[in-house]
C-alpha cells in the first residue's frame, strides 16, 4: 500500500501541475487553449506508455516474480519524478524543456503501467479466497490516498507560499520529494516476500516464456472485455479530475482553491467508497458490486455536468464527490474480479494490460475528447452523453466477463480446507488449527495420570474413523487408475526420462494443454511416481520408472490406451456389476459378442493380445523350462501357447526336445512369420527345425504323439465347463501307455506362494469380467482334472515365479 500511494502521489502531482502550472512554464509560446491542450497531451503520453509498461514489467513479473517487477517500476517512477522537479523552463532551455518533460512523463507512465494493477495482483495472491476483495482494497486505497495527498500538497503549497511563488518554484517541491519518497517506498517493498501463489506456480510449471503470447492465444476475449469493463470508471474519473478542473478554472472562472478543495473532498469519498465496495464484493459478489457502480457512473454524468456548470462551490463539491462515489463503487471490486479471470502463469501481464488499456482511453483520450466536445457543441451535456455511452459499453462487458478462478488463484489454497474433505475431518482440522498443540501431537499425546481417558478414547475413535474414510476414498476413486493410463498413453514417463521435464516443454511435445497436463503431473507426484525439484522440474521416482515403455515388466503396455487389448479390457471393467449379478463375463454385454469371438473378428485386438501374452511368456518360459525334469520326454505340445515364447524357452534349454505350438490360425501365423517378441527366447540355431505349428482350436481333437501337453496360464481364462472340455481333449491325446503328462502352469489359490493376495483377487476379478474364468485352488484343479479322466501325479512344485505353480496330471487308469 505504501509503494502504491507514493507512486500515485508522484504520478498525479504531474497531472495537477499539467493543468495548473505547465501551460505557462513549458508552453508559454502557445495560446492559452493551445498551451492547455499541449499540457493535456503530455498527460496523454503517459497513458499511452502505460500499456507498454504493463507488457515490459508484466513479462518480468510473470517470469521472475511480482516483487522484482514492482521494485523496478518503483525505482523508475521515483527517478523520473525527481528529474521533472529539476527541469528548466521553456524560457531557460527552449524546446529542450518540453521535450525532456515529455520523455520523463513517458517514463512515469511506463512505471505506473506495472503499479496500477500489479500491486493489486500481488496483494490478492496473498489473500484467502474469502477475502480477496478485502486484500485488493488496500492497493486501491493506496492509489486514492496518493492522489489525495497530491491534491493536499498542491493546495497547501499554494496557500503557504502564494500563487506567484508557487508558479515560480513551489510546484517543484512535490517532484523533488520523489527522491525521499523513493527511499521510503523501496524500504517498505523490500520487506514484502514473493507471493506463495507465484512461487508454487514456478515450482510446478517453471517460468512461462512469453506471457503476452500465452494470454493473447488463450484469452483474447477476456482481455478485450476486461478493458471495456474498466472504461466507464476511467472516463468518469479523468473527466472529473482533469477536464472538470481545467473547465472550472479556465472556462467558468472558479478559483483554483475552490476546485482543489472540491477535488480533495471527492478523493476522500472515492477512497472510502472504493475500499468499502471491494470489501463488500467478498459478500455480494465482485461483478454484481461493480455493475452497481457502472450504472451510477452513467447515471450521475448528467447531474454532475449541471452542478459543475452552476459554478457554485457547494454544487461543484457535490458533483465531484458523487462522481467519485460512483467511481469508487465501480472500481473497488474490479481488481479482484480481473485477478480471478486469468491464471497465475500470465496473470500479472494480463491484468496490468487490461487495466492500462482501459486507462489509456479514459486518461489519454477522455479529457481531450470532453474538451473538444464542449468546444464543438457548446453544451456540457455532450460530455455527459460521452460518459453515459462508455458506461453502457462497460455494463455489457461486465455481464459477459466471468471469473475462471472464483474460489482460488492458483494451486496454493490458503486458509481453506482441501476439497473433498469430510465434514468430520473439517471439524477436526478446525480444532487442531485453533489449538497450540500440533495435530500429530494431539492425536498421539498420552493421557496423563488422573485424567479421564474417555475423551482420549473418543479422540482415537474419531481419528480411526477419519483414517478409514480416507482409506476407502483412496480405494474408491477412479481418477488415479485413469490418470495412470492417461500418463502412459501420452508418454509422460518416457518424456521425463529423456529430459523433457517441465509442464510447458512437455505440453509442447505432446500437443497438450499446459495447465491440464500440469494438474495430471501433480497428481502423479502425489502418488509417488514423480518427484519435483525446486526449479519446477519433474523426475521419475524408482516407482515411476517402471512405467517407461521399455521396462521389462510390461506394465506400460497394459495401461496404454492406444493398445487395443488394454483399452478394450478397461472398457469392460465398469460392467463388473453385471458380471456379479449374472455370473456371465461382461465382455459380451459391452462388445456384443464373447471375448474369443472378438479376438477372431478384430485383427488389431488379436495382435495386441498376442503381444501382451508374449511378454508374459517371455517371463514365465525360462522358469517352466527349468522347473521340472524334462529328460525323459521327447515331444512337447504347447496348447494355447500364443506366439511360442514359452515353448521356445523349453526347446532352447533342452535340445533333445521337439515341440508343437497349438493355437488359433491367426496367432500361429504370427508365431510362424514373425521373429520372437521383445524378451522372448529365440532359441538355438536349430530350435526352428524342432518347432512345428498346428493352427486349430484347442477344443478340437488334439494331435497325438506328444509326451507332454503344456497348459501354461490357460485354464484360468475359462469357466469350469470349458476347462473340463479342454482337459478331456488333453486326456484323449495322451498315449495309452499311461506315460504322458498334462502340465498345468497356473496360480493356485490358498497355497502360500509369498505373493500378496490383493493382486491375486484383482486378477480373479479380471478373469470374471472379461473371460468368465477364475483363479482356483489345488483341490478345484484336481476336481476338474478328475472329471476329465486325469489325476494328480505328484504334489505341486513350490511357486518360484510370480506366484505360479506347476501341477502334473496323468491319465487315470
Amino acid at each position: 500500500m505504501v509503494g502504491t500511494s507514493i507512486q500515485y502521489f508522484e504520478f498525479f502531482s504531474y497531472s495537477l501541475a499539467a493543468v495548473l502550472i505547465f501551460p505557462d512554464v513549458f508552453f508559454p509560446h502557445l495560446s492559452s487553449s493551445g498551451a492547455l491542450l499541449a499540457s493535456f497531451s503530455s498527460i496523454g503520453v503517459a497513458f499511452i506508455m502505460r500499456p507498454l509498461g504493463a507488457l515490459i514489467f508484466g513479462h518480468f513479473a510473470d517470469r521472475s516474480g511480482r516483487k522484482r517487477a514492482l521494485l523496478a517500476s518503483l525505482s523508475l517512477m521515483g527517478l523520473s519524478t525527481t528529474l521533472i522537479g529539476l527541469l528548466p523552463s521553456f524560457d531557460d532551455a527552449g524546446w529542450a524543456a518540453p521535450i525532456a518533460l515529455t520523455v520523463l512523463r513517458m517514463a512515469q507512465g511506463t512505471a505506473l503501467g506495472a503499479e496500477g494493477m500489479g500491486a493489486t495482483v500481488m496483494a490478492i495472491e496473498f489473500a484467502p479466497p474469502s477475502s480477496r476483495g478485502l486484500y485488493s482494497a488496500f492497493p486501491g486505497a493506496g492509489a486514492s490516498l496518493g492522489s489525495l495527498s497530491a491534491n493536499i500538497v498542491f493546495l497547501g503549497l499554494t496557500q503557504a507560499v502564494g500563487a506567484g511563488q508557487f508558479e515560480a518554484w513551489g510546484w517543484r517541491v512535490p517532484f523533488l520529494a520523489g527522491a525521499l519518497l523513493l527511499g521510503i517506498s523501496l524500504y517498505a517493498r523490500l520487506s514484502v516476500a514473493e507471493t506463495p501463489v507465484f512461487v508454487a506456480a514456478q515450482d510446478r510449471e517453471g517460468a512461462t516464456r512469453m506471457p503476452l503470447m500465452d494470454v493473447v492465444r488463450a484469452q483474447p476475449k477476456a482481455l478485450a472485455l476486461g478493458a471495456v469493463a474498466l472504461l466507464a470508471g476511467n472516463v468518469l474519473y479523468f473527466v472529473t479530475h482533469t477536464f472538470a478542473l481545467a473547465h472550472g478554472t479556465s472556462s467558468l472562472g472558479v478559483p483554483r482553491n475552490v476546485m482543489l478543495t472540491a477535488t480533495l473532498v471527492a478523493l476522500a469519498v472515492q477512497t472510502v467508497a472504493g475500499f468499502s465496495s471491494a470489501v463488500l464484493s467478498d459478500r455480494f459478489g465482485r461483478r454484481r458490486t461493480a455493475l452497481v457502480g457502472v450504472v451510477l457512473c452513467g447515471g450521475w454524468a448528467f447531474p454532475m455536468m449541471g452542478l459543475l456548470n452552476s459554478a457554485e462551490p457547494a454544487s461543484i463539491t457535490w458533483a465531484l464527490a458523487m462522481a467519485m462515489l460512483a467511481y469508487g463503487i465501480c472500481s473497488g471490486p474490479l481488481g479482484a474480479l480481473l485477478a480471478g479471470v486469468f491464471p497465475t502463469r500470465y496473470r500479472f501481464t494480463a491484468v496490468a494490460l487490461v487495466f492500462n488499456s482501459g486507462v489509456l482511453v479514459g486518461g489519454a483520450l477522455a479529457p481531450a475528447a470532453a474538451d473538444r466536445l464542449l468546444v464543438a457543441t457548446g453544451s456540457p451535456w455532450s460530455v455527459a452523453w460521452m460518459v453515459a455511452f462508455t458506461a453502457a459499453l462497460s455494463l455489457a462487458a461486465l455481464l459477459k466477463l466471468t471469473e475462471r478462478h472464483p474460489g482460488h488463484l492458483g494451486d496454493v489454497s490458503m486458509g481453506t480446507t482441501p476439497p473433498h474433505t469430510s465434514g468430520q475431518a473439517q471439524h477436526t482440522r478446525q480444532l487442531e488449527e485453533e489449538s497450540l498443540m500440533p495435530a500429530h501431537a494431539r492425536r498421539t499425546a498420552p493421557s496423563t495420570p488422573g485424567t479421564d481417558t474417555s475423551q482420549d478414547r473418543a479422540t482415537e475413535e474419531v481419528a480411526a474413523e477419519e483414517s478409514a474414510v480416507a482409506d476407502v476414498a483412496r480405494m474408491a476413486t477412479l481418477f488415479t487408475p485413469w490418470a495412470l493410463r492417461a500418463a502412459v498413453t501420452l508418454g509422460v514417463f518416457d518424456l521425463i526420462a529423456k529430459g523433457v521435464n517441465t509442464p510447458v516443454r512437455m505440453a509442447e511435445h505432446l500437443g497438450a494443454d499446459t495447465s491440464s497436463l500440469h494438474r495430471l503431473l501433480r497428481h502423479l507426484a502425489n502418488l509417488g511416481l514423480l518427484r519435483t525439484t525446486s526449479a519446477g522440474r519433474y523426475r521419475l521416482s524408482p516407482t515411476g520408472a517402471v512405467l517407461k515403455s521399455g521396462h521389462p515388466s510390461g506394465l506400460a503396455r497394459g495401461l496404454d490406451q492406444s493398445d487395443a487389448w488394454a483399452a478394450a479390457g478397461d472398457r469392460a471393467v465398469p460392467e463388473i456389476l453385471s458380471a456379479v449379478r449374472t455370473g456371465s463375463p461382461a465382455w459380451a454385454k459391452v462388445f456384443g459378442e464373447p471375448f474369443w469371438q472378438s479376438l477372431s473378428n478384430d485383427a488389431r485386438l488379436a495382435a495386441d493380445f498376442d503381444a501382451a501374452m508374449s511378454v508374459h511368456a517371455a517371463e514365465v518360459g525360462p522358469w517352466v523350462a527349468g522347473a521340472r525334469d524334462w529328460r525323459a520326454d521327447t515331444r512337447v505340445a504347447d496348447i494355447g501357447g500364443g506366439t511360442g515364447g514359452t515353448l521356445r524357452s523349453i526347446l532352447a534349454r533342452h535340445p533333445h526336445l521337439s515341440g508343437t505350438l497349438i493355437d488359433l490360425p491367426e496367432t500361429v501365423a504370427r508365431a510362424r512369420d514373425n521373429p520372437p517378441a521383445q524378451g522372448e527366447t529365440a532359441g538355438t540355431a536349430d530350435t526352428a527345425t524342432r518347432l512345428t505349428f498346428c493352427p486349430q482350436s484347442f477344443f478340437e481333437p488334439l494331435p497325438p504323439g506328444h509326451d507332454v501337453l503344456l497348459l501354461a496360464h490357460i485354464l484360468h481364462d475359462w469357466a469350469d465347463d470349458d476347462c473340463v472340455r479342454l482337459l478331456r481333449r488333453c486326456a484323449e491325446a495322451l498315449p495309452d501307455t499311461g506315460t504322458g503328462t498334462v502340465v498345468v502352469v497356473d496360480r493356485v489359490v490358498g497355497v502360500d506362494s509369498g505373493e500378496e493376495q490383493l493382486p491375486v483377487s484383482q486378477r480373479d476379478l479380471a478373469m470374471m469380467v472379461v473371460l468368465g474364468g477364475r483363479e482356483r485352488t489345488e483341490h478345484e484343479f484336481c476336481l476338474l482334472a478328475a472329471e476329465a479322466g486325469l489325476g494328480l501325479l505328484r504334489p505341486p512344485l513350490p511357486a518360484t515365479h510370480q506366484g505360479l505353480h506347476l501341477l502334473e496330471f496323468g491319465k487315470r487308469q
